[in-house]
């Protein structure tokens, strides 16, 4: 588009005179993403800005993804963008607009481009099959155009490379040598399973899929798009073209069919189980294994996450991210209550303990549903009457724990086995929600209680440190650990603050 305008405001030149695209010196294109430093604006955009073109009536600078210009680039434009040269236009093309300076964009006039519909990328690509006498599956153009997301030049990117294969007849076997295998049938069989609450059915689909070599995220991605026009159309029946994913009109009334069978609130939670899914695809050995949890979860209960209290979905968080949250300061990990074989050996004197725990700990940097619970006073004091115990025995494990340990408040207990540990500081919040540490407490606090437990940990500023536990805590971390162990103070204070050397 940058091109045309750039020869459409020179066409009366390039008439006249004759002029090929080659021979058009005076529209000069900048690809601002390789061309990011300030010197290259002012070498190549300033200074050639106050020469006069040399063919035509107006010299165009293109500067492509000018988002990508540094801060510096774009103070130096500033000034010739408020008064540029008579002669000199400027075309500055972005997909990324809210990262352009406000500063710059009140200085230019502002075009919005929008996304292209399926059905019209598909013509397109048709067209251009036609001139190149290469004929492309109905289906595998569909696939380039959603893969395209609204974009022509994606979308003709996409189709040069199938071209690329050689071949005047490209099938979808062929496709799928270039573009990631993925068929709109199977996602919208898959919805059409959920909806019904068809779990083997579902799972079977599913599986037919990855033995055909279906990119699962790629599938993941187009469910989500397809759960999400299911909402909207639950909460506008009128919207009809939500269902409008491809070309075809069967597809269109396979989708409104299928979408009907839900309400806004079933849809809310059916996108909430599979968004929920989708946090665990790099962490997990099976690559279908979210999908097919997510999937069952759903036609088993029909309600998303089916612990959480029956409380209108806009009043229940679906997550608490790890870490100090905005508004409240309060830090949550939550670990998944499971069946904890525990073994803690009796130490004895000056003798660390080895701990065994068969237990899923989720990573610090998850997500983890908020589920439902109730407070159990009963259990909270037996484990504040046992907590200097448990200190005490955690100790002979890990000393740099132990402490970390001493500052923290049994702020509450729910049933059936959570303890929530309250700490002043994210500092010790983090030492005690390590995977290791958090083994080591999880076993000594099941061991002393007699149950399998679970450790959260928050962050608060009702959680002051008591010094008075400080000071009562005896004072023999050097004498329980032998010389030979510790080599020096170094090595000592290494051990208990859990830090590591760098440098001597």
């Amino acid at each position: 588009m940058a091109r045309l305008f750039a020869k459409a405001v020179n066409a009366e030149v390039i008439a006249a005179r004759k002029l090929n695209e080659a021979a058009l010196l005076d529209i000069i294109e900048i690809d601002a993403a390789s061309h990011t430093g300030v010197d290259n604006v002012r070498e190549n955009i300033i200074q050639l800005a106050h020469v006069a073109p040399s063919q035509l009536q107006y010299k165009v600078f293109i500067i492509d993804e000018v988002h990508m210009l540094s801060a510096s680039s774009f103070n130096a434009l500033l000034k010739i963008l408020e008064e540029p040269p008579s002669q000199v236009i400027f075309i500055l093309a972005t997909t990324e607009a809210h990262k352009v300076p406000a500063t710059v964009i009140s200085r230019c006039q502002r075009f919005d481009f929008h996304a292209v519909g399926i059905a019209d990328i598909v013509h397109r690509l048709q067209y251009i099959c036609q001139q190149e006498k290469i004929t492309v599956d109905e289906v595998v153009l569909e696939r380039v155009a959603r893969k395209a997301g609204g974009a022509f030049r994606d979308a003709e990117s996409m189709l040069g490379q199938l071209f690329s294969l050689g071949e005047k007849h490209i099938t979808v076997e062929l496709a799928d040598v270039v573009l990631p295998r993925i068929d709109l049938a199977v996602a919208i069989e898959l919805l059409d399973h959920l909806t019904q609450r068809q779990a083997q059915q579902y799972l079977t689909t599913l599986q037919r899929a990855v033995e055909a070599g279906t990119n699962l995220k790629e599938l993941y991605q187009l469910l989500l798009e397809l759960f999400r026009r299911t909402l909207l159309f639950s909460v506008d029946q009128s919207l009809e073209h939500v269902a409008a994913l491809d070309a075809r009109e069967s597809t269109h009334e396979q989708l409104l069919t299928i979408m009907k069978r839900l309400s806004t609130a079933e849809s809310l939670k059916l996108l909430d189980t599979f968004m929920a899914a989708g946090q665990f695809f790099s962490s997990t050995p099976i690559p279908q294994l979210p999908l097919e949890l997510a999937g069952v979860e759903w036609c088993q209960t029909g309600v998303g996450h089916s612990a959480v209290a029956q409380t209108p979905i806009s009043a229940v968080p679906t997550s608490v991210p790890v870490g100090v949250a905005t508004g409240p300061k309060v830090s949550t990990t939550n670990i998944p209550a499971r069946k904890v074989p525990v073994s803690v050996a009796t130490p004895k004197p000056g003798q660390k303990i080895t701990t065994q725990v068969n237990t899923a700990v989720v990573p610090s940097n998850t997500t983890v549903p908020v589920m439902a619970r109730q407070v159990a006073p009963e259990l909270l004091i037996r484990v504040k009457q046992l907590w200097p115990k448990i200190i005490s025995q955690t100790k002979n494990s890990n000393h740099s724990l132990a402490m970390a340990l001493s500052v923290a408040h049994v702020a509450e207990a729910f049933t059936p086995n959570i303890i929530q540990l309250g700490f002043r500081y994210d500092f010790h919040r983090t030492r005690v929600c390590s995977l290791e540490h958090l083994q080591i407490i999880q076993a000594v606090l099941s061991e002393a209680l007699q149950q399998p437990m679970v450790i959260e940990c928050i962050v608060g500023e009702q959680y002051d440190i008591d010094l008075s536990v400080l000071n009562a805590m005896p004072s023999d971390n050097i004498a329980a650990i032998d010389p030979p162990e510790v080599g020096n103070i170094w090595d000592l204070a290494l051990e208990s603050l859990g830090g590591k050397e760098v440098k001597k």
